[in-house]
Parts: structure tokens; C-alpha cells; sequence
């Protein structure tokens, strides 16, 4: 009797809760469900959803007329005021901290609800995210499913990071909405049967979050619109600053490049693509937005190049006209072929009635008619491109690498649910034709309604750490040789302000990133890129840690977890079959991020990108809780009697022997008569090559590793190209001639 009256408890409690849960729902949020299975009436199913907030449970709920049954953490179950209700549902409470004997009874009764056809929702993270990634999968819900034929179905929801019951920013409960009718997108993936482990599943939950912000961003506008309603919203509100302590609120940092545009636009009639050759400065981000408000692709020139890649690059991207400025161009000493349009010319023209024009259409007029007036009145298309970056060139000639509006939208969404807040302010030092620094420091804070500071050259380290003093600078994105200038030559004070400093481009040396914490007490962190993919694909953040929970959010020697969006394979380089977790392979990146090909070059897209996946060329492995690691690049392996020999591990093992806080030497590869290729090494720094290959033989690796002491170069310093790569063309290039070989770059 008494277990009928607790089941009729249960029946009504529960129906009348997911009553006032729908109602709710609707009221509030606009609910979208795609791929939604249709569900047996009697069979059992493991719901595995990804874990964003409090409300997490409820949205489940929602989904389907079928009674589910939750796990819970026994935090959250042991809630005086909760308990009652949660014993009520007939939720099956768990905990990590658990003796083995206790987590096995909990498993036990989980199997025991399945058994019983029930639908149970089993959040395999464990926790809600404090930090806005996909935390690593507990293995938990493997002895669930072992040896059964339970369907499983991953869940993503996506889209409620940010409401009241997230913790962005960094609380629940106590903040204001950020909008009304919050959009929420629920993306159901296929079923997956045992054998299925948590990597498998928390990799098929990556690909969901990418399909998912695929879909969410079928609603949005491009990036000039995005940033007109961002500044319409707050105008006031800072944006964008100098070294020389210039200020600009949003405001008139739309209404300066909408003036701009408004000059431009005659000068750039017929014109598609249009070069910009400017320094990271306020100028240059200005350019940049006015030839987004025309609809033009603007193509990022590296200034640092030769001329004659400068010219082969226009070439390609057909671009007849470039803005640049008088002053830039007589430091850089460049000759641009083509009609040149000096920025010093176009101010000059400008009058007061411009600036007032333009100022009442974006105070005064209701945005949808302000908007007809600046964009036209046609629909733009965020699959359209919106700029053309060049690869670096560090493996062969530069590619042109078109992204979209929507590349570059999807990638400062994935970034800002991580940084997750408008009221930290960037230190922009790289340049716009890196696509770090083009995301990053124009676009980024212009659609998110972050800050951003600007100093033209990276190397002025004494004028950044004071202009990070005095804007008390939060972010900090850097190369590695960057961060090591700025670690000899700024002080302690000059970086008190920064949350956080991320390095790209080549590996953190452990050297610096360890005398940058001793110093400045701030962890130096990596993320992971490239062009190709907008160019986030990884990055690090401080962890999460209060008196119960410790979230990780970064590992020494990691590049971090892939950003919300992004979704990564690692896969073997002969098979292409998908490894598990610690493996090494090939690294593929999947998501709305991907570019949309490279420039007039239909083959070399076919090459890397199939079935929407990009083959970035990198080896790298995933671990459980999901943080990557690069461990080399397919680039920089030679074949040596049949073997693959990997270059970075080399010169990592060389630099370890002499203890070298900076690129001390790059390792190569020419050819050779008798095995194929043989391994080279340049240095430049005193080194004594016997002894190197003596303490290499002690490091237990292969002899097939060990480079010959005959076959160690000195040189005056390692080639760079502008972006702070190696150049390793170059690099080649100078291998060979110092060894006598003929090259064939």
C-alpha cells in the first residue's frame, strides 16, 4: 500500500512539475529541438547531455511525454530544502567522492532503472561547467551501458551559457538576463551502442556543439551589422584605444568607420577585393570595418613579406587598389603595385557635415532604418567571404585562406563563451594579416562589446607593459618570442592587471613560460591555430577553483580544450581511422569555423578539406579530460631508412640539454645518398655538437634520431617571418647550402 501511494506521489508530482517546466520554458526561452529520435514507449535509453547549467535537468524533461529519471551530484541531492522534492522524483544520487562500495550501489540502482525501461539522464561531466568548455566525460556511465544493448543518446544543449542559472559571468542566480526569450538549440545525436567509451562520446558531443552553433548562426547578421546593433545598445561605453592614450567609445568608433566607408565607397567602385597594408593601430581596425560596412573583402597584406610575394598575393586575390598610409609606408619602404589610397588623403576630405550626418543617422534614427541606410537595403550572406588571409608561408607560398562572415561570428562565439565577459580589455599587438590578430583584436571586441588597446609594433616592450598599465589591460595574446621580450624588459607592476596571457603560433618555451610566473605571478598559457580555421582552435584559461570544486581549465604542456563549436578528430596518418584517447595522429578540426577554401584554388581545398573536416597537418594526441597537445607537424618529420623522425622532438631534446629559454636551434632535414634524407641542425647559440650528441644518445631515444655532429651549422640567427614563425623554407634552403646539397625548394 504504502509503495502505491508513493508511486501516485511520484506520477502527480512529477506531470504537474513538467507542467509548470514547459510553461516556463515557453514563456521564457524559444526552444528549438533538432534531430529529435522518435522514442520506444517501453525501452530503455540513456540520455547523455552535455552540462551548462541548473537548468540542464529540466530542459530534459521538457523533451519528451516519457517519465526520465536523473543522476545527481549528492552536493546538490543533500540540499535541505531540495532534498524532499528530488527523493520525491525518484532521483538517483551520486558522487566522485564516493568510497568504490557506495559508487557501486549507485550504478547498481541506475542499471536497476534501465532495467526497468525507464529513460535516465546521466551527465557525464559530473558537474555543471563553470569555465563554458565541455569538461572530460567520467567513465562512470561505461559500467552502465557495459555488455548491454541500451541505446544512448548524446545531447547537446546549446545556447543557455549566459542566462541566470549559468555561471557566466561567474555567478548564478544574482545578475541581470542578458536577453528575453532566450534561444536554446537541443541537438540530438545518432544512438550509440556498447562498446562505447567517454572519449568516444565527449569527441560525438564536439561534433553536436559544432552542428549546433552551425545552426545558431543561420539567424545572425554579418559582422558590421553585429557590431552597429553592439555599439546602438551601449554607445558610450569604451571600445578602442592607443599607446599614445587615444580613447574611442563605441560610438564613434562606428560612426569613424562609417564615415570612412562613406569615402571610400567612390574611390572603390567595381572593386571586390580591396588590400589593406596598416599596422595594428586604430587606423587600421577602422579601415578594416569601413570596407566591411560596403560589403568589400578586405585583403590583409603582410608588409613584412618581399615585394615580390606582396605583388604575387595581389595577383591572386585580384586586387587592384590598397589603403595604406603615408607615414606607414615610408617606414616600411615598400613599393605597392596598383592605385594606392592614402588614409592622410582621406581625412583631409572629411568635414564637419560628415561627421554630423553620420552621427544622427546612428543616435537618431530606429536601428532597422539606420541599418537600410548604412548596409542597403539587400540581405547580406554570412556564407559570403569578408577577408582573404594569407598563410604564413612557413612551409611553402602563401595560400589565400577565405573566410566568411560566419568563420569569423562562430569563432568569437566559441572565444567569448570561455573569456565570457565585456569588461575585459585586449592588448593589440599582432598584426591584422595574422588571423589571430585580424579575429581577435578587431572583431572580437567589436561584435562581443569588449575593449581593445592598440600599439603598432610588438616589439616595443618597455611602451606595451606601460600601456597595460595604464588602460589596466586584462588579455594579453602573444607569440612565444613576444612574451620573452616582454618578460626581460617589463616590470612586475607594468602586468598586475592581466588575467590572463595567451601564447600562439609555436611552442611556449617552459623557460619563459616559467620565468613569466615566477616574475609577474601570472600563468603563461597556450592556445592552438590556424588560418584555416578562423583560427582558434584550442586555448586556456585560468582554472576554476572554490572551496568544493576545481575545474581544469589548462595543463602545463597543453594548448588547451577546443573552444565551444569546434570539433577535433585525431586519426592515424596511414589509415585515417580515429584514435583513442593519448594517441598521436593527424589532427582534424570540424565546425562552422572552417573556412570556406583557399583562393582560386579548388585542388589544394579538395585536398585538406573532406566531408567538412580540415586536415590542419599537425600531429597531436587528446587526453581524457580533453586537453591537446601537438607533438609535431607532418611537415617536419623526415623519412630516415623507413622511419618517421620527428624534428620538434629533437630540438625540444636539445634545448632541454642546454637549458635555452629562446629558439637556440631549428632542426631540418636534406637529402642524403644512402637513407633517404639525414637530419640537420642549426644553431645559434654556443653549443659544443659532440657533446649535444653524446647527452642525446643518454635521452633513450632511437640512434635513428641523433643527427651527426658533422652535420651541426652555426648561423647568425634563425629565419622569421612577420607572423613570428620560423620560416622553415628558408631554413631548408640554408641546410642545404651549408651541407652542399642541391635543394629543391
Amino acid at each position: 500500500m504504502h509503495k502505491k501511494f508513493k508511486d501516485i506521489t511520484y506520477e502527480i508530482f512529477y506531470w504537474f512539475l513538467r507542467g509548470i517546466v514547459c510553461f516556463f520554458l515557453n514563456v521564457f526561452y524559444r526552444l528549438t529541438i533538432i534531430n529529435k529520435p522518435e522514442l520506444d514507449e517501453k525501452k530503455p535509453a540513456l540520455f547523455v547531455p552535455n552540462h551548462v547549467t541548473y537548468l540542464d535537468a529540466l530542459l530534459i524533461m521538457s523533451l519528451t511525454k516519457r517519465k526520465v529519471r536523473f543522476i545527481v551530484d549528492k552536493r546538490i541531492y543533500n540540499i535541505f530544502a531540495l532534498k524532499p522534492f528530488l527523493k520525491t522524483l525518484k532521483v538517483i544520487p551520486i558522487s566522485g567522492k564516493d568510497n568504490p562500495k557506495e559508487i557501486a550501489r549507485s550504478l547498481k540502482k541506475i542499471k536497476q532503472a534501465l532495467k526497468e525501461g525507464d529513460i535516465v539522464v546521466f551527465f557525464a561531466e559530473g558537474e555543471v561547467t563553470r569555465t563554458g568548455n565541455t569538461l572530460g566525460f567520467k567513465r562512470g556511465f561505461e559500467h552502465v551501458v557495459k555488455n548491454s544493448s541500451i541505446p544512448v543518446y548524446p545531447i547537446y544543449l546549446h545556447g543557455i551559457w549566459g542566462s541566470l542559472f549559468s555561471f557566466s559571468p561567474k555567478k548564478t542566480f544574482f545578475k541581470k538576463p542578458k536577453t528575453f526569450k532566450q534561444k536554446i538549440n537541443i541537438v540530438f545525436g545518432d544512438i550509440m551502442l556498447h562498446p562505447v567509451t567517454a572519449f568516444d562520446l565527449r569527441c560525438k558531443m564536439l561534433e553536436l556543439g559544432a552542428q549546433a552553433m552551425e545552426y545558431r548562426l543561420k539567424r545572425k547578421r554579418t559582422l558590421s551589422e553585429e557590431m552597429f546593433r553592439k555599439a546602438k545598445r551601449k554607445p558610450f561605453k569604451f571600445s578602442m584605444g592607443d599607446s599614445n592614450g587615444k580613447k574611442m567609445n563605441r560610438a564613434q568608433t562606428f560612426i569613424g568607420a562609417y564615415v570612412l566607408s562613406l569615402k571610400l565607397k567612390p574611390l572603390l567602385l567595381g572593386q571586390k577585393y580591396v588590400g589593406i597594408m596598416l599596422p595594428c593601430s586604430i587606423a587600421g581596425a577602422l579601415a578594416t570595418i569601413a570596407l566591411a560596412i560596403l560589403d568589400k573583402v578586405s585583403v590583409n597584406l603582410n608588409y613584412t613579406s618581399t615585394d615580390a610575394i606582396i605583388k604575387e598575393c595581389m595577383d591572386i586575390s585580384d586586387v587592384k587598389i590598397t589603403i595604406c598610409s603615408r607615414k606607414f609606408l615610408d617606414k616600411i619602404n615598400k613599393e605597392i603595385p596598383g592605385k594606392v589610397v592614402l588614409l592622410e588623403d582621406i581625412v583631409t576630405n572629411i568635414f564637419f557635415k560628415d561627421k554630423l550626418f553620420a552621427s544622427f543617422i546612428f543616435y537618431f534614427l530606429p536601428a532597422s532604418i539606420a541599418e537600410k541606410i548604412i548596409f542597403g537595403k539587400k540581405k547580406r550572406d554570412i556564407n559570403e567571404e569578408m577577408a582573404i588571409i594569407f598563410t604564413s608561408g612557413s612551409t611553402g607560398f602563401p595560400k589565400g585562406v577565405m573566410l566568411t562572415h560566419k568563420n569569423i561570428l562562430a569563432e568569437c562565439q566559441g572565444l567569448y563563451r570561455i573569456i565570457n565577459s565585456e569588461e575585459h580589455i585586449l592588448m593589440g599587438i599582432l598584426p591584422f594579416f595574422h588571423s589571430f590578430g585580424y579575429t581577435t583584436t578587431i572583431w572580437l571586441p567589436m561584435i562581443k562589446g569588449m575593449k581593445v588597446v592598440f600599439h603598432s609594433n610588438p616589439l616595443d616592450a618597455k611602451v606595451i607593459g606601460k600601456t597595460i598599465k595604464n588602460f589596466a589591460v586584462t588579455l594579453l595574446l602573444a607569440t612565444p618570442s613576444f612574451l620573452n621580450m616582454y618578460v626581460q624588459r617589463c616590470e612586475k607592476e607594468d602586468m598586475k592587471s592581466l588575467w590572463l596571457i595567451v601564447t600562439g603560433a609555436e611552442k611556449l618555451n617552459k623557460k619563459v613560460a616559467d620565468t613569466c610566473e615566477k616574475k609577474f605571478g601570472i600563468i603563461a598559457m597556450e592556445g592552438y591555430g590556424c588560418s584555416e580555421v578562423s583560427p582558434v582552435v584550442s586555448f586556456s584559461i585560468p582554472d576554476f577553483k572554490n572551496k568544493h570544486i576545481h575545474q581544469k581549465a589548462h595543463k602545463k604542456g597543453k594548448i588547451g580544450m577546443t573552444i565551444p563549436g569546434v570539433a577535433i578528430s585525431i586519426r592515424d596518418v596511414e589509415t585515417g581511422k580515429i584514435l583513442g584517447v593519448g594517441k598521436n595522429g593527424l589532427l582534424y578540426v570540424k565546425g562552422p569555423t572552417v573556412m570556406k577554401g583557399y583562393l582560386k584554388r579548388p585542388d589544394l581545398t579538395e585536398e585538406v578539406i573532406k566531408d567538412g573536416w580540415y586536415c590542419t597537418k599537425d600531429i597531436a594526441n587528446l587526453d581524457q579530460d580533453g586537453f591537446l597537445e601537438i607533438t609535431d607537424r607532418i611537415s617536419r618529420f623526415s623519412k630516415i631508412g623507413g622511419e618517421m623522425v620527428p624534428h620538434i622532438c629533437i630540438e625540444d631534446k636539445i634545448h632541454e640539454i642546454i637549458n635555452a629559454d629562446t629558439q637556440g636551434c631549428i632542426v631540418t632535414a636534406v637529402s642524403d645518398m644512402k637513407k633517404g634524407e639525414k637530419i640537420v641542425v642549426l644553431y645559434t647559440i654556443d653549443i659544443d655538437p659532440v657533446y649535444i650528441v653524446h647527452k642525446l644518445m643518454e635521452k633513450n631515444i632511437p640512434n635513428l634520431w641523433i643527427p651527426l655532429a658533422e652535420n651541426f651549422y652555426k648561423i647568425e640567427q634563425i629565419p622569421v617571418l612577420g607572423t613570428g614563425k620560423i620560416d622553415l623554407v628558408q631554413v631548408k634552403k640554408i641546410a642545404c647550402e651549408l651541407s652542399g646539397v642541391v635543394s629543391n625548394i
